[in-house]
């Protein structure tokens, strides 16, 4: 645990692994089909949230 002085921390859950992929593909100018077709390949994956 890390204590700043000038900056009040922010405690929570973690990013899952993957989690923003689909939004950095789209800034990449990748398509939602070649996204899709990016996943079904088994080229980009993503954790799903436990619950």
């Amino acid at each position: 645990m890390v204590t700043f002085s000038e900056t009040p921390g922010r405690y929570g859950p973690g990013v899952l692994a993957g989690e923003h992929t689909d939004a950095i593909c789209a800034e990449l100018w990748y398509s939602a089909e070649a996204i899709a077709e990016l996943r079904e390949c088994g080229v980009l994956w993503s954790e799903t949230p436990a619950g």
